[in-house]
């Protein structure tokens, strides 16, 4: 139980209460677990669960790694169905995939091994925004795997980890990506529209939104059906489909 004492103690210092030092709380993680660590917020599309930008990105202890792995869409490779990742149940790469088979993966040559990256552990858990926030802690082949102890651990300190994540620590709320911006103007959607389906892009729910907006359920609602009609969809599901169609293009 020390190290998971340790693990409490890292979080205690660095990302409680209004100030908060991600850099810092990693850093210190690495120490305490024997691990890098990268910390996100996925999309969900059609029932797939992956990251696709750096303004999903909550904290990393390797940057590098983080901005390698957007600009090698690895993601297209390394999608994960979202209920593969039940809540707060850690998935060890080893248990899934064994080694002799992880080193024949192209992806896992080109990108993965020659990073440090070969024994890997995720865990995900829903936030009080109802949106996911995963956490994937990786060794390199020269340490150890994680153990059956060690996926406890991270399960338990993720229970407390999950009330401490911020919405501000990822993307602000009056921050609105150029490709959010384009894809409106391309559907003529009104500036508040756009800050509404800039909140479902980010995983938020509408009740969520209405409560950071100050505005009521019923008026985020009603944002929603203008766009839809406007986009000529007929769901979310689709609206989100034909955002990331769009600027895929």
């Amino acid at each position: 139980m020390i190290i998971l004492e340790k693990l409490y103690d890292c979080a205690g210092k660095h990302i409680t209460g209004d100030k908060q030092n991600w850099s810092a709380f990693c850093k210190d993680f690495r120490g305490v677990f024997g691990a890098n660590i990268v910390m996100y917020r996925p999309d969900i599309i059609n029932g797939i669960m992956a990251w696709r930008s750096l303004n999903q990105l909550v904290a990393t202890s390797n940057p590098e790694y983080a901005k390698g792995y957007v600009e090698h869409k690895v993601f297209e490779q390394n999608e994960i169905a979202d209920d593969s990742l039940n809540p707060l149940e850690p998935s060890r790469r080893s248990d899934v995939v064994a080694n002799a088979q992880f080193k024949d993966i192209e992806i896992a040559k080109s990108f993965f091994i020659p990073r440090g990256i070969f024994y890997m552990l995720a865990v995900s858990a829903i936030l009080p925004d109802n949106s996911n926030f995963v956490l994937v802690a990786w060794r390199s082949e020269d340490e150890n795997d994680f153990s059956d102890i060690d996926k406890q651990r991270l399960a338990l300190f993720m229970r407390y980890l999950a009330t401490q994540i911020r919405v501000k620590n990822t993307k602000p709320a009056s921050s609105i990506d150029s490709s959010i911006e384009n894809f409106g103007k391309k559907y003529s959607l009104t500036k508040s529209e756009i800050g509404v389906l800039s909140g479902m892009l980010d995983g938020k729910s509408l009740r969520f939104l209405a409560e950071e907006t100050d505005r009521s359920y019923g008026t985020v609602r009603w944002h929603v059906q203008n766009i839809l009609e406007k986009c000529q969809v007929k769901s979310k599901k689709n609206l989100l489909s034909e955002f990331y169609a769009l600027i895929k293009r």
